[in-house]
């Protein structure tokens, strides 16, 4: 059912349709799709709010456009270990694709936010102060420490800063990246030296 209503509050017309209408805005009931429009031209898209996608049953749809065609998205997914919050935009009025994840365990994955850090002492029997999406550390021989992801990474083409203090000639930088762990290596300027803080971060997919 559909009624119309006009400047003045008079009700002007009702169709077979789930729409109310106010002064050429509509408010459109898509019971087909799931879902809550509000606009002028295109209510269904102009605003959104419903389920999509293939995950409909478990996700939240908050979405945009210009009246014809999406533009931007939040998603709310409900699914156990795979729950998540994810923000898709359109690329020159494309359809929008994800450019941002917030996963339920507390990690922000995109291209522009770090996959792992961590901050750990290599002296002794190493540990981590603080990390994030870094697991545990290896103890590989003196001077060489693994940190091995919580979370592996998709490919080893990821990027590593790393950082450390031991004393004025001393060196600090990473090799061996695999997709679940990556070798932090501190040298004193002539032989391979563990320190009391080395730091890394990680950036990439």
């Amino acid at each position: 059912m559909a009624i119309t209503i006009n400047g003045s509050g008079t009700i002007t017309g009702v169709t077979a349709q789930d729409e109310l209408n106010v002064d050429s805005n509509t408010l459109v009931v898509d019971s087909t799709n799931d879902r809550v429009g509000i606009g002028t031209s295109s209510p269904e898209t102009a605003l959104n709010l419903g389920f999509s996608g293939a995950d409909d049953v478990n996700t939240l749809r908050i979405a945009g456009s210009n009246g014809s065609s999406e533009r931007f998205a939040f998603d709310l997914q409900a699914d156990g270990a795979n729950s998540a919050a994810k923000f898709l935009i359109g690329s020159g009025g494309g359809t929008p694709t994800e450019k941002m994840r917030i996963t339920s365990d507390g990690r922000g994955l995109s291209q522009f936010t770090a996959k792992a850090w961590v901050m750990a002492n290599a002296t002794g029997t190493p540990s981590i102060y603080d990390s994030h999406n870094i697991s545990s550390l290896t103890d590989y021989e003196t001077g060489q420490l693994g940190c091995n992801f919580a979370n592996n990474m998709s490919n080893t083409n990821y990027a590593v800063i790393a950082n450390g203090w031991g004393g004025y000639t001393w060196t600090f930088g990473y090799f061996d990246r695999y997709a679940s762990v990556f070798r932090l290596v501190g040298s004193n300027g002539s032989a391979y030296a563990d320190a009391q803080e080395v730091s890394a971060v990680v950036f990439g997919d």
